[in-house]
Order: structure tokens, then C-alpha cells, then sequence
């Protein structure tokens, strides 16, 4: 049985479905957005079983046991680690015009 796939078209109805901005916002992505206000209500006192039907009713449909395993694998996750900006040493250039002196480097220690 021979069939007959247009790829161009199944590549720009893919796109199309990527481009689309309902779909760009994961369950994951919003629960960790959400998840600084989670915990200070969690801080407070406040039941998984009560935000999570908060966030139901916002809007987002996610059921309870998948609402824990992401909350559980985001808080596993830590806090968002902040990139480190490490300067680089400057590299100087060397002077063409200055002689190097092989006997001073001769006499230098060499340490293994």
C-alpha cells in the first residue's frame, strides 16, 4: 500500500501548530511561574487541594495527581540558578619589538 505524504504541507501545518500561542504555555511552565505564590500560600497554611482548585478554576485544567508530580518536580529542581559572569584575564599582547632573553627562562626553576 503506497501512500502519499506531502511534506511541505505536513511541515507548514506542523508550524502552524507551533506558532499558536495557546499552546505555548505548558502545565509545567505556568506551575513554575506560579510556584513562588504556591509556596508562601503553602507557608501559610493553605492545602494543596485548595490552590490547586484555585488554579482550576483560573483557567488552567490540570488534574490533582498531575498539579503534585510537577509541583514535586519543580521544587525538586531547586531554585533557578542565576548565570555567573566570569571575566576573562585580559591577554596582552606581546610586544614584537621586545627581545626575549633565553637565558633568564634557562635559569628559572622548573617545578613538576
Amino acid at each position: 500500500m503506497k501512500q502519499n505524504v506531502d511534506i511541505e504541507k505536513l511541515i507548514v501545518v506542523l508550524k502552524r501548530l507551533a506558532s499558536d500561542p495557546s499552546r505555548k504555555k505548558a502545565k509545567a511552565r505556568v506551575l513554575k511561574e506560579l510556584l513562588p505564590s504556591i509556596t508562601q500560600s503553602r507557608e501559610a497554611g493553605v492545602p494543596h487541594s485548595e490552590i490547586h482548585k484555585v488554579i482550576c478554576e483560573s483557567g488552567l485544567d490540570i488534574s490533582f495527581g498531575t498539579y503534585q508530580v510537577t509541583l514535586h518536580r519543580l521544587m525538586k529542581k531547586g531554585p533557578i540558578k542565576k548565570a555567573v559572569v566570569v571575566q576573562k584575564p585580559s591577554l596582552k599582547k606581546p610586544d614584537v619589538n621586545e627581545k626575549f632573553d633565553w637565558n633568564a627562562e634557562k635559569s628559572k626553576e622548573v617545578k613538576w
